[in-house]
């Protein structure tokens, strides 16, 4: 072959692979590989590139690559050396140093969405005051509006997992989303959105959580919908599903949701443990409750619980909680698992699954025992805060162990220098529904500076508990340390007078004495009950909605007189909602607990009737319910 004929050759060659690239404009010319002729063999190869005249953006720069005649050697994917500009953004531990950096070296398009993110990872690592600090040193730099304005122009040379990245870093460090740089991202979002992957739009999805509603917020939510409803008949793989869950958020349509939940279950053959934890925590994300798949998870879970890391166990029982879904096999797994392993465990674990048992209202009689001797066992392991969060879950849940409430007293006085009037109220607020008053906490909360500054406090809850801190001194009468008494301006500062006395429990019946009562639910049921009950028995009478020491509310009071001395016999019948209770017993609750004890005090024979279970029954059955409750041991009318 002559040298001119190999020549037009070779630009024939050059002329086809240029229009080959033009024609796949979309893909990057550094896919393809380009035909060269190679002079020994006068064949076509793939192994050499031809090299047009682009432009590449890297985390290194901003290049050319000029157009190259045949290239005999190969040439390989050669990994980039780090540029010096991201090794000194990698040492950066502040706002303050990555501006001063960009400072002294002007950052690429795609170096910017690196400062971004650095910028926000370097001030999670922060306590809040720093942090507060920082963020406003942040935004006082002379470089970050530069930065900023820098952002909105390379934001089309951004690859989407960096533009969403870059939108995340400014959310969460407080750019105002009404801001130009924030709604160009937005926007940029929406033109590439059918392109973003699963990873992509669930980093999107949490920026916009974030973010107050507007035009391109709500047409960005609507298109995450739209591409989850698109792309869910061809999901097979369950993490999969689970990432589009967690993309349609709360407010999603329920038929969306609903759609989500029948794949899944079509898919619940598949879950494997860690599946089962995450669609536990994915369906608390999209806020929708579905039993069937939720008792799937519980199950498999429950099953399995020595192969579950404490965070996921953890996080299984804080979104149930969120869900208001509760599994009696779950939760007596639970107790008895970290019971039996309780050596493994640490007071703080053990302290976090307490509370969030309770926060589900059940009784882990199994773990509170044996919690119980550990702490009595070494009192001094606990600190304040872990003393305070043990004695509001046991006296929430009713836990009866005058042996532990006596160790947690003492070891509360180590620390009642330590101890705000706020901690020394909630203190003795958990130990009076237990019905313990320890004389040294008692005569530091009822000091009179402490309940000065006590009185001083606006929090509904303080005032709550400084309620029932005082109903509890009135009616259980504790042993008060010695020459020391109660001033009368501390039992009037957290209630009302009273609307009746121990002294004097008569008073109560007096309807001048009572105050409105509230309105009654569906008890209208229980008191066309009792009036039918007692229609045909002498001397008893029933009185609806009574307020005693005008804090415990009684449905319905049902009195005799059994002689010509007036001596009274009195049922106070309480219509309690299952919330009363701990979750799957008749076991009271703490509140419940403390009513229930303070009527007996009173002089009332206290009768608990649950209201789910008596408004269910016929008027016949309720009866029988009320008699044979009332009247044990009368024969069956």
């Amino acid at each position: 072959m002559s040298r001119g004929t190999a020549d037009i050759m070779r630009r024939a060659l050059q002329f086809c692979s240029q229009r080959l690239l033009q024609k796949h404009a979309s893909v990057p010319a550094v896919a393809f590989s380009a035909l060269s002729y190679v002079k020994c063999q006068h064949v076509i190869t793939s192994k050499t590139k031809l090299y047009l005249n682009y432009r590449c953006f890297s985390d290194v720069g901003t290049y050319s690559k000029e157009v190259e005649s045949v290239k005999p050697a190969v040439i390989t994917n050669v990994p980039k050396p780090n540029s010096p500009f991201m090794e000194e953004l990698a040492s950066c531990t502040s706002p303050s140093d990555v501006l001063d950096l960009t400072c002294r070296i002007p950052p690429t398009f795609l170096q910017l969405s690196h400062c971004l993110s650095q910028i926000w990872s370097s001030t999670k690592k922060m306590s809040e005051e720093q942090r507060r600090m920082e963020l406003r040193l942040m935004w006082e730099h002379a470089e970050w509006d530069r930065l900023l304005q820098r952002a909105v122009g390379g934001v089309s040379y951004l690859p989407n997992t960096h533009l969403v990245f870059a939108l995340l870093a400014l959310v969460n460090l407080g750019v105002g989303p009404k801001t130009r740089v924030v709604q160009t991202y937005l926007r940029a979002a929406q033109e590439r959105i059918n392109e973003f992957d699963d990873k992509n739009l669930s980093i999107l999805s949490a920026c916009l959580e974030n973010l107050e509603e507007g035009t391109n917020v709500k047409a960005l939510k609507q298109g995450i919908r739209i591409l989850v409803e698109e792309r869910l008949p061809r999901i097979n793989n369950v993490v999969h599903l689970q990432t589009l869950m967690r993309l349609v958020g709360k407010d999603a349509p329920l038929k969306l949701k609903q759609k989500l939940e029948s794949k899944a279950l079509s898919l619940s053959d598949q879950f494997t443990l860690p599946n089962a934890q995450h669609m536990v925590s994915t369906m608390a994300t999209l806020g929708f409750t579905s039993k069937p798949l939720l008792s799937i998870c519980s199950h498999k879970i429950s099953e399995h619980l020595s192969g579950v890391p404490f965070n996921r166990l953890l996080t299984v029982l804080v979104s149930c909680r969120e869900l208001r879904y509760r599994d009696l096999q779950l939760l007596e797994a639970v107790s008895e698992y970290s019971a039996t392993t309780i050596q493994v465990w640490n007071n703080k674990q053990l302290l976090l699954l307490l509370s969030s048992l309770e926060a589900l209202s059940f009784h882990p009689s199994a773990l509170l025992d044996s919690f119980s001797d550990r702490v009595q066992s070494d009192p001094g392991a606990l600190t304040l805060r872990d003393l305070l969060c043990l004695l509001r879950v046991s006296s929430a849940l009713n836990y009866q162990n005058h042996r532990l409430f006596l160790c947690l007293s003492s070891a509360l006085e180590l620390y009642l220098q330590k101890m705000s009037p706020v901690q020394l109220l909630r203190a003795q607020h958990s130990l009076s529904l237990m019905g313990h008053f320890p004389q040294t906490l008692l005569y530091s909360l009822l000091h009179e500076s402490t309940m000065t500054q006590l009185r001083a406090q606006e929090s509904r809850s303080v005032r709550g508990q400084l309620s029932v801190v005082e109903l509890c001194l009135r009616l259980d009468r504790p042993q008060l340390p010695e020459n020391f008494s109660i001033p009368t301006s501390v039992l009037s500062s957290s209630s009302a007078p009273s609307s009746s006395s121990v002294s004097s429990p008569s008073s109560v019946h007096s309807p001048s004495s009572s105050p409105s009562s509230p309105p009654l639910c569906p008890k209208s049921k229980l008191s066309s009950a009792l009036r039918t009950l007692i229609e045909h028995r002498s001397g008893w009478s029933v009185k609806e909605g009574e307020f005693l020491e005008d804090h415990h509310f009684i449905d319905a009071v049902l009195t005799k007189s059994e002689s010509i001395s007036e001596k009274r016999q009195r049922m106070a019948v309480l219509c309690v909602t299952p919330s009363a209770f701990c979750f799957g017993t008749s076991h009271p609750r703490g509140p419940l607990a403390l009513k229930l004890r303070h009527l007996r005090i009173m002089g009332y024979l206290p009768l608990v009737v649950p209201e789910q279970e008596f408004a269910s029954l016929s008027e016949e059955r309720r009866v029988q319910f009320l008699r044979e409750l009332i009247f044990p041991n009368e024969q069956k009318i």
